[in-house]
């Protein structure tokens, strides 16, 4: 079962990368993907969580710009966009990749979230390839 789980994260993480240069929606399904899978990771009782020094000050970010959507919001002055209160997935993107990478099975060898890393990159940058190559035809 974890390991299912831990696929479909890693499946939701490669789907976000393969569609940043392409797609908005893609790329947000993508993430939406990796959350359903690390929150069902939770649930199992598994952590997710990583204690590194990326995680926590990462978490501040989101946390602070979600505060500063909500209080004026609660105050009475709501937001003028969607936008505002939607660009909180964008500051909470790298965190979620950041765990979605560093998710994997027990007893896995310390260089398997960066080759993770790195094919998430490799992804990344094929389908930048592709898009540029569109936009050169076009």
């Amino acid at each position: 079962m974890h390991r299912a789980l831990v696929r479909v994260v890693w499946a939701g993480i490669l789907a976000h990368a393969a569609f940043l240069p392409i797609s908005r929606a893609g790329m947000q399904i993508g993430l939406g993907v990796a959350i359903a899978g690390l929150a069902a990771l939770a649930v199992a009782r598994r952590p997710v969580w990583v204690h590194s020094a990326i995680t926590l000050p990462t978490a501040v970010l989101v946390a602070g710009f979600a505060a500063a959507v909500a209080v004026p919001w609660l105050a009475g002055m709501p937001p003028i966009r969607p936008a505002h209160v939607l660009d909180v997935r964008n500051f909470a993107a790298p965190l979620v990749v950041f765990l979605a990478l560093e998710a994997g099975d027990p007893g896995e060898d310390p260089a398997a979230p960066r080759r993770r890393a790195l094919a998430f990159v490799a992804v990344w940058a094929a389908a930048a390839v592709v898009t540029a190559l569109v936009a050169i035809i076009q």
